[in-house]
């Protein structure tokens, strides 16, 4: 939330229903992590039960929602979990142990891959990438050049009594990082990640609950740097977020910078359980995207941290997002059903930040990068505040 100058709060974001995914007849008790996938803004793809002449039937229900009206197409299938590639349609379905990708627009199958041992984890990294996991192992499928999967690194045993909820790497896949949750005694669910160094070799565990990476040219730099953000929470404290330069260092760039600040979390009882869910980065705007278990929405600044304000989108749980097309906001899908559409209020973030915090070094990048993208109707607005 933001002040308006006059004591009255306003939320940093706008949130709107773009798609109820129990009007495709899709059962509440089935839309959760292990059986819907939101790989992108374009689609979210399902694999549900439906009841047809006194019989449970398997499909994949698949919903476009880059069209005008979201339309959903339907399979009967019986694959355990399935993911739409992040930008051409095709769908991974994944049974047992293999996994298959089929071809909507040729309608055949193009690929298939079996694995010696289980598979405890699997998603799309990029449009050719498919990241499996197993209890021992990560590997890499590259479907436009590979006919196997690749062995990536070892799993650390820190991750073995964890469900696994998250794997990211970056554009050039040369870090990794697994994510699992596990509960304490105590109730509280903890994070751990384990991030790897392809070029280095080198792995490492952290407590952290989500992890994200992306290329972003900061101020003083005049290249683009690989960045991760690190979320974090310890049980009945504030969180963490961690924004950190990764190296090699790139000539011309100022030196390698780690940024840590304050995540301000709901200190209401019923919320002192919250922990974060998902990281997305706007690469175009320098903002962070941090979704909690309970519904919250935590706006950051990446150059510097900076919590900027929250907003509670939904009393649900939102257990999977992606970001928007144009990286002013984030889309989720809750555990009740709802895709929701979740975008930034320029102005009133503007505001906040020069008269309520007094971020003026934040207002004067964000309302440059906010006039960049064509937003007239901002321009007057900061070119008055900046001079007041």
């Amino acid at each position: 939330m933001a002040s308006n100058g006059s004591g009255e709060k306003q939320s940093v974001v706008q949130v709107q229903t773009i798609v109820q995914l129990r009007d495709y007849e899709i059962k509440q008790e089935q839309i959760n992590v292990q059986k819907v996938a939101m790989t992108s803004h374009k689609w979210v793809c399902c694999c549900h039960e439906y009841r047809r002449k006194r019989l449970n039937r398997k499909r994949v229900t698949i919903v476009n929602l880059y069209s005008k009206a979201p339309h959903p197409r339907s399979w009967p299938s019986i694959a355990e979990s399935a993911a739409m590639n992040p930008v051409t349609p095709l769908l991974a379905l994944k049974g047992g142990r293999s996994i298959e990708i089929f071809d909507l627009e040729l309608r055949k199958r193009r690929h298939i891959c079996t694995m010696e041992s289980p598979i405890v984890y699997w998603t799309w990294v990029n449009s050719e990438v498919i990241a499996i996991v197993t209890s021992r192992q990560v590997y890499h499928w590259n479907i436009a050049g590979e006919r196997e999967p690749s062995r990536v690194f070892q799993r650390h045993g820190r991750l073995k009594q964890c469900q696994l909820v998250s794997y990211k790497t970056d554009k050039a896949l040369k870090w990794m990082a697994l994510t699992g949750l596990y509960k304490e005694d105590s109730g509280f669910v903890c994070g751990v990640t384990q991030l790897y160094s392809k070029d280095y070799k080198l792995t490492q565990c952290i407590e952290a609950y989500c992890v994200a990476f992306c290329e972003y040219r900061f101020n003083s730099n005049p290249n683009l740097s690989t960045v991760v953000c690190i979320a974090q929470r310890t049980p009945g404290k504030q969180g963490k977020l961690h924004i950190l330069e990764l190296g090699p260092h790139i000539s011309g760039n100022s030196a390698l910078s780690n940024h840590t600040d304050d995540l301000n979390f709901s200190q209401a009882d019923e919320f002192k359980h919250d922990f974060p869910v998902s990281i997305q980065v706007s690469e175009s705007y320098g903002l962070v995207f941090i979704m909690t278990k309970y519904g919250w929405l935590l706006l950051c600044d990446l150059e510097t941290g900076f919590h900027i304000g929250s907003a509670r989108v939904t009393p649900h749980t939102i257990f999977t997002t992606s970001l928007k097309a144009d990286g002013k906001g984030i889309l989720g899908v809750s555990r009740n059903g709802k895709v929701l559409s979740i975008t930034i209020k320029e102005a009133i973030i503007l505001q906040h930040l020069h008269r309520t915090c007094k971020k003026i070094n934040i207002f004067q990048r964000l309302a440059n990068k906010f006039a960049t993208n064509d937003n007239t109707a901002l321009y007057p607005f900061t070119r008055f505040d900046t001079m007041v």
